[in-house]
């Protein structure tokens, strides 16, 4: 594990997919494309962490409550 004052450099490939949501999420938001992968992996592991300790992944829209299933 890096500590915070330390960057570690990242090349990947992506999926059709992957890079079709990145250039979405870049496009909404207007930040970096390191910015955005850095958020992404952040929320990720967030959202992995209330997972593995029984949480759900819940969205709310218009009243209505949608259950998220991470395959």
């Amino acid at each position: 594990m890096t500590s915070n004052s330390e960057l570690t450099a990242l090349n990947c490939k992506l999926i059709p997919g992957a890079a079709d949501a990145l250039n979405r999420s870049i496009a909404r938001t207007r930040l970096s494309k390191t910015d955005t992968v850095n958020r992404a992996l952040q929320v990720y592991d967030y959202i992995e962490e209330q997972l593995s300790q029984g949480g759900e992944l819940l969205i709310r829209k218009d009243g209505e409550i949608e259950r998220i299933t991470i395959i």
